[in-house]
This record gives C-alpha cells, sequence and structure tokens, in this order.
C-alpha cells in the first residue's frame, strides 16, 4: 500500500459525515463528494471525484452561489469534458433595467446583524476597470 492510499481512504470516509453528499454524477460519470455552505460574506464549494483523482475547491468573499456552478465546471474543464464559459455583459444594464432592483430591503431578526437594512440606488456608471478607476483615466 503506497503512503497516499491511507489518506485516500480516510478522505471517502470523512466525506460520508458532517453535511458531506455522495451521489452518481452523470456529467463526470463517477461517484462524486461534495459539499457547499455560506456565511455571511463568504461561500465555498468542494467536490472530489475518486475515480478522477481530482479534487475541486473554490472559496469566495461573497455570499453566492456561484461556487457550486464554478466548482464543477473547473472540475470539467481539468478533465477535458464540457463546461459552460462566462460571458461578460457587452453592454452595462440600462437606468430603466436598474431601477428594478431599487429599494430598501431589511433583514429579518434571525440574521447576523439583526433587522440590518439595505439600501439600493440606481446610476449608470462610465466604462470602470478594477479597483473602481475609470479604464480610461491615468493614474
Amino acid at each position: 500500500m503506497s503512503a497516499a492510499r491511507p489518506l485516500a481512504i480516510f478522505i471517502v470516509i470523512s466525506f460520508c459525515v458532517s453535511g458531506w453528499f455522495k451521489s452518481e454524477n452523470k456529467r463526470f460519470g463517477e461517484t462524486a463528494y461534495y459539499m457547499n455552505g455560506r456565511a455571511p460574506g463568504f461561500a465555498s464549494f468542494v467536490i472530489h471525484l475518486p475515480q478522477a483523482q481530482t479534487t475541486v475547491v473554490v472559496l469566495s468573499n461573497i455570499y453566492s452561489s456561484a461556487t457550486t456552478t464554478i466548482g464543477y465546471d473547473i472540475a470539467a474543464l481539468s478533465l477535458g469534458l464540457s463546461y459552460r464559459r462566462f460571458h461578460v455583459r457587452v453592454h452595462p444594464p440600462s437606468a430603466a433595467e436598474l431601477k428594478t432592483c431599487t429599494g430598501t430591503f431589511q433583514f429579518g431578526p434571525d440574521f447576523y446583524q439583526a433587522n440590518a437594512k439595505l439600501a439600493l440606488t440606481a446610476s449608470v456608471a462610465r466604462n470602470y476597470g478594477c479597483a473602481g478607476r475609470r479604464a480610461n483615466s491615468q493614474r
């Protein structure tokens, strides 16, 4: 038995408890062990494919379920399988589209900041690049 084998056995055993899921995954053609989770401001996803000897971990600093989709697609990409390409929207949303998202929203008393309120306003920005700078501006 190789030195790596006991670790593999431990990983498979630990995947069957404490929030882990096990299912036959048609996309990968094998058993998949996976878990996702979120907490205010964070999200994560882990998938382990034992036959393919592939494990993907995705961590995010936003509260979004995108980590699951990203994790499955990274696993597919690493195994040479099809995946859905991410397409950035070419044109920013119009003022009318943005207005549909505006308002003041209140979280419940069980939220980590009880009864917190979030106000969303709409404005159409010019072409901004990374870190909030205009893409065509100088430093």
